[in-house]
This record gives C-alpha cells, sequence and structure tokens, in this order.
C-alpha cells in the first residue's frame, strides 16, 4: 500500500476537542483514565494516519478532556489487493470468470485492469481517504468503551460498562461536531460548569474556549493548577500550620473541580485521643488536613477542608459535625479498651480466623512468637525476649474496639495499649510498625531490628501457609497480597545485608512452623516464582536479561536478594562487552549441546586434553576468579581456534567436554551469559 504524498502545516490543521462528562468520578480513577484515554486515541488516531500532534489532558472528577491537532482527512492510497488464483480468474476463451468478476466488483475496479503475477490475479486502486470528521466518530466512541477499570456499572437498560454514568459528550473537529451515540447520549457541543452553582449546558466551538468557559463556570480543567490551589489555600488559612502530604492534597485535587480551603474546629475534648487516631479519622477518613500548634508538632483541634461548593460557614460547621461524630465513636471504644489488658485481647483472637484452613490469629501468634525470637538468634538475651513478646502480641488488637472501628490502626492501637501497660519500648515500637516497616532501617538500633525481624515474621508466615496450601497468585488476581509480602521480604533482606538472611530457609521454618501438614516442596517451588517475580520492582532499572542470566546460573538465588544485587555490579560491565560475551557463550553452548545428545559429564582427566591451548585454557582458569573473567576472553578464543572438541576419540572429547564445563561453573558464578540479549 503506497500513502500519496503530501505536506502538512500543523498551523493550519484542525482541532480535535474531545471532553467525556459524566458522574464524579472516584478520585483513584481519574489519572489512570485520563492517561489510557489519551494514549487509546493518539494509537487509533496514528493507525488511521490522522497525525495526531499537540496533545493536550485535563481531567476533574466529572469530566476527562482530550484535545489535539489533526489532518482533516485521512491521505489518499494507492493500494494493491489480492484477488482469486489465476486459474480460476479466466475461462478457457479468456474471458473473466464468475468469481474475478465478483471480485472486481466489490473492490469497485473494471476486470480489465486486472493483472496476473505468480499464481494469483491482482487490482490496483486508489481508496479515497475518510474526513477526519467520520474517522473521530468511529473512532472516539470505540475508545470510550475500551477504557478499563478496577470496579463498573451500568446505568438504567444501558449495555456500555464505566465506573460512573456518562452525562455528555463534547466531540468537535475543526469546530464541527464529530457524529457518534454511546447508548442514550449523543455527541454534540455542549458541555457543563460546576455541578451546583453553573450547571446549565454551553456550546463550545475550540479547545481554549471550552477551558476558559469552565474557568469562568468554577470548573478548574487543570490538576496541577487544582494542586497549587489547595496547597495555598491550605496554608493560608492554616496560618501555615497544616500538615499537607501530596497524597492527601492529590487526592483532594481530584475530589473537587474548584477546590476552596476551609478552616474548621472539632470539640478540643477529643485531644485526649492518640495522635495516630486523630490523623487516621481526618486524613484517612474525611481527607482532612490536620492543624498543628504554633511552633509545634502538636495537634490543636483545628482542622483543613478542602469544598468543591456550598457556603463556607455551612461547610465548616458540618464538617466539624461529621468529625465530632467520628471521634466519638472512637472515643467510645478507647475508653472501653482500657478496661482490658493485650492478655485479654489475645485470648480473644482464639476466635479470630487467620484462613480457615490455617487456623486462627491466636494460633499464629505462637508462630510469630517462634518465628521472630529465631530470627534473632545470636543476639542479646534482652532482644530475644523482647523479639518474641513483639511476635506474641503482635496481632493481639486485632480483636480491641478501636481496630474494629478503625481497621487501618492495626497494629498502631497494639504498640499504643502495649505502651500504656508499661511494655519496653522497643516491643511496642515493633507491634506499631510490622504493618508499616522501616525499609530503611537503622540497624545498630535495637528496636529497629526487633521491629524488622517482626515484619519479616509476619510476612514469612503468611507466604509459607497459603503459598502451602498452593493459593498461588495468578495473572492479575492477588487476593492474599503474597506478591506484594515477597516485596517485602525481599527488600528488607536487601536493605540489611548484614544479617545475610537466607530466606529460604527462614521460609522452610515458617513452614515447619504450622502444625497442620503444608506441602513443603509446592511451598518452596511456588516461592520461587512468587520472589522472582518482584525482581522487576526490586531492580527496576535492571534489563530483565540480566536477571535472567543471574538466575539461569543459579535459581536458588532468588532467595538472597543482596548476593543478586552482588553479582549485578559484577555483571554490569561484562554485559557490555561484546567480545567477552561472545567468547563466553561458546563453552556454555558446547556443553548444552552435548547435554541434549545425552553425554554425561565425567571429571576432568587433564593428561587426556591432547591441546596445548586446552592447557593454557586450564591453567588461566585456576588462576581466575569470577572477579575477573575478562581475562578468559583470550584462552578461550585461542582454544575454539585451535581444538575440536567433539572428536571421535571419547577420552579426548570427554576431557574437554569437562574442561568447558569448568569454564562454564566459573563463569555462572556471575551469570548464565548465554541469555544476555548482544545489543545490535
Amino acid at each position: 500500500m503506497v500513502h500519496l504524498g503530501r505536506t502538512v502545516d500543523s498551523k493550519l490543521m484542525p482541532e480535535l476537542v474531545l471532553e467525556l462528562g459524566c458522574e464524579e468520578l472516584p478520585a483513584s480513577f481519574i489519572g489512570k483514565a485520563l492517561d489510557d484515554w489519551a494514549s487509546a486515541l493518539h494509537a487509533a488516531l496514528t493507525e488511521a494516519k490522522l497525525e495526531p500532534t499537540e496533545l493536550r489532558t485535563y481531567a476533574t472528577p466529572r469530566r476527562l478532556i482530550v484535545g489535539a491537532k489533526i489532518t482533516d482527512r485521512q491521505p489518499d492510497e494507492a493500494k494493491t489487493v489480492r484477488g482469486p488464483a489465476a486459474q480460476a480468474a479466466y475461462g478457457p476463451d479468456g474471458a473473466p470468470s464468475k468469481a474475478l468478476e465478483g471480485f472486481c466488483r466489490g473492490q469497485g475496479v473494471d476486470p480489465s485492469a486486472a493483472f496476473t503475477e505468480g499464481d494469483y490475479v491482482w487490482v490496483k486502486k486508489e481508496v479515497v481517504g475518510r474526513s477526519a470528521l467520520e474517522v473521530v466518530a468511529e473512532v472516539a466512541p470505540a475508545t470510550i468503551r475500551g477504557l478499563s477499570f478496577a470496579k463498573t456499572m451500568r446505568w438504567a437498560h444501558h449495555r456500555t460498562r464505566f465506573a460512573r454514568p456518562i452525562r455528555w459528550v463534547v466531540a468537535l473537529v475543526g469546530g464541527a461536531v464529530a457524529p457518534f451515540t454511546l447508548d442514550a447520549v449523543q455527541s454534540g457541543s455542549q458541555s457543563r460548569g460546576h455541578r451546583f452553582n453553573h450547571p446549565e449546558p454551553f456550546t463550545v466551538t475550540s479547545f481554549d474556549q471550552l477551558i476558559d468557559e469552565l474557568r469562568s463556570r468554577e470548573v478548574e480543567p487543570d490538576p496541577t493548577v487544582r494542586i497549587g490551589r489547595i496547597s495555598e489555600q491550605a496554608e493560608a488559612v492554616s496560618g501555615g500550620r497544616a500538615r499537607l502530604s501530596d497524597d492527601l492534597i492529590i487526592e483532594n485535587a481530584f475530589l473537587t473541580e474548584w477546590p476552596t480551603a476551609v478552616l474548621g474546629e472539632f470539640d478540643p475534648k477529643f485531644l485526649r485521643l492518640p495522635e495516630p487516631v486523630l490523623v487516621t479519622v481526618m486524613a484517612k477518613h474525611e481527607r482532612f488536613f490536620p492543624v498543628q500548634a504554633a511552633g509545634s508538632t502538636e495537634l490543636t483541634n483545628q482542622f483543613v477542608s478542602i469544598r468543591n461548593g456550598g457556603e463556607t460557614h455551612t461547610v465548616a460547621k458540618g464538617n466539624a459535625w461529621v468529625l465530632n461524630c467520628r471521634f466519638a465513636d472512637a472515643d467510645f471504644f478507647f475508653e472501653e479498651d482500657r478496661k482490658y489488658d493485650l492478655d485479654v485481647f489475645l485470648k480473644r483472637t482464639e476466635g479470630i480466623v487467620f484462613q480457615a484452613k490455617l487456623g486462627t490469629v491466636r494460633e499464629r501468634a505462637d508462630r510469630l512468637a517462634f518465628l521472630a525470637r529465631s530470627l534473632a538468634e545470636g543476639s542479646a538475651a534482652e532482644e530475644l525476649a523482647h523479639s518474641e513478646e513483639a511476635g506474641k502480641y503482635a496481632k493481639a488488637d486485632l480483636s480491641s474496639g478501636l481496630v474494629s472501628e478503625l481497621d487501618e490502626l492495626q497494629g498502631m492501637v497494639g504498640g499504643l495499649y502495649a505502651a500504656r501497660e508499661g511494655r519496653h519500648a522497643d516491643v511496642c515500637h515493633a507491634i506499631a510498625t510490622h504493618y508499616r516497616a522501616d525499609l530503611n532501617p537503622t540497624t545498630a538500633s535495637a528496636a529497629s531490628r526487633i521491629g524488622l525481624r517482626l515484619t519479616l515474621a509476619d510476612q514469612l508466615d503468611k507466604l509459607a501457609g497459603y503459598l502451602g496450601l498452593g493459593m498461588v497468585p495468578s495473572g492479575s488476581s492477588d487476593p492474599y497480597g503474597l506478591r506484594r509480602a515477597a516485596g517485602i521480604v525481599l527488600e528488607i533482606a536487601l536493605r540489611w545485608p548484614e544479617a545475610d538472611l537466607r530466606l529460604d530457609e527462614w521460609l522452610g521454618k515458617a513452614i515447619g512452623a504450622y502444625t497442620i501438614e503444608l506441602d513443603r516442596d509446592a511451598a518452596m517451588a511456588n516461592a520461587e516464582e512468587v520472589f522472582r517475580q518482584r525482581y522487576a520492582t526490586l531492580f527496576e532499572n535492571v534489563p530483565a536479561d540480566w536477571l535472567d542470566a543471574i538466575f539461569a546460573a543459579d535459581a536458588r538465588l532468588v532467595f538472597a536478594p543482596h548476593r543478586v544485587a552482588s553479582r549485578l555490579e559484577m555483571l554490569r560491565p561484562l554485559a557490555a562487552d561484546v567480545p567477552f560475551l561472545q567468547a563466553a557463550i561458546r563453552p556454555l553452548n558446547i556443553i548444552s549441546a552435548a547435554e541434549k545428545k545425552g553425554i554425561a559429564p565425567v571429571a576432568l582427566d587433564a593428561a587426556a586434553l591432547d591441546s596445548p591451548e586446552g592447557s593454557a585454557l586450564l591453567s588461566a582458569l585456576e588462576s581466575v576468579s569470577k572477579d575477573n573473567l575478562l581475562a578468559l576472553v583470550a584462552p578461550i578464543n585461542a582454544f575454539f581456534d585451535a581444538t575440536m572438541v567433539m572428536v571421535d576419540d571419547a577420552r579426548v572429547r570427554d576431557a574437554r567436554l569437562a574442561l568447558l564445563g569448568l569454564v562454564g561453573d566459573r563463569l555462572k558464578e556471575v551469570a548464565d551469559f548465554s541469555k544476555i540479549v548482544i545489543a545490535g
């Protein structure tokens, strides 16, 4: 197919304007949906040869907006199309057959235009490009329907699935409407302003006009502008005392179209609640920013909320009412929990199931205590005892009233209650942080070490149990968070090299700690696969073939990330050295070929080498370590240039294969270099 040449001035290209209006999308859906839609549109328009450029994207909870410059139509194309077989295209008299006439009719050409080439008949025709309006009317609804979300819904009697009901669609090319229908919604040129303050529709003809009209109707379409406004206003109304986290600012930016910061106050009596409770209720549940006292990190009874509409005083009063109700519930459970100690809560976990086949949370407490203490072997007696105590009580707060009300506080509540009982600070720290391990540990600190051990014990116990039952993550499905558990374990082991953690051994201990029978072999095999998958995330800037080469050399290295990191450092210069890679692959390939022929490896008989170059290679091998493998390049090449390996004399052949096996073993102390992709 040949495209007829043309030159396009981007200034003269028509403008594409697309706005998808819907009910308020969940904040976490918006960024991905916008990126996915923009990417899908760009790909579809590029495939349609409309040459999209100057792509612009905006989003609010109620709309996704994409603008671009595109050509006004597809290019005309000269197209060659294959027809029926030559022997079936003409009759004995040379006249076109019915098959040829039908084919030509379908292509819109006369049979006389057909020509034979090879075994088939062909025709050439010019395909006139479609207008951009036609293409966009086809592409836009297809890309909208192709968007995926974590959760979707259908509404009314419509068949389209989307995160929220679609209410309007703006679709313009050069100011003209690209007509299509999404269920009952007809594309057009009318957008909407702020839901409450400016709900009436208005007509637009260009991207810039759409943006200007939205802003005049209290809709800020640019998320970065909303983020800046929230930060500035929250600082202003709080006198610079608001605790502003980036995540919470961004979340509020995707919850509002015209954000306005409002300062409010809750009942000061609730300041008696622990700070994690106050922050969790304000930030996690209500998306409010806590406010600190002047010159202090201590919280006050003020908060900053971000409103999208409504009168400031009314919004502040309503938000305070909601907070007071939330705090009252938390306060009730906090006071009720005061009546009991951690031993009572631990006893109650006998009635909480960890997993139907894996037993109760109380049974799990004993396993965590065992694993945490075992991980501390070799430490001082006090550290051993504290590690065991932290493991025993780590999950006790799951039966508390406060965790039943605010489950995000698992662990933190246990740490607070342990401190209230006067338990050692290291134990309290470990319990409070074991769900949120410090992955940049100060391992000189006993508190940090005890916390890391408890986190490891927690994740290893989970992996052992579920993988031992054969519950392996599949595709995107990982309901028990096993990939995350493996990632946490690997990262702790990587950042704590002095502990020299052999994770396969510790996983084996975790399996053995269960009183029920688990499939140890299956668990270890499953764990090897799950751990291996996490290395792409753990070493995100490392090429996948490097990791493949390391694990091909020694599969058990998946359980020793600090050793993988060490091998990657040795591999880095070697993987870029093409002459080295070419030399390293030669012995590995010969050994692999011999194995496929069923030739069993034997011990090296140096006297049978019958090759000066072989003897030189053996001598070089004895003086070369994994740290200077480059020294093997010359003797390897010299050996292969002068020596035939697969000779008829079995004794000589086996000796030479044994020599190459030793070379391969030395190379594999770094990686299986046959797995490295040689650039170019």
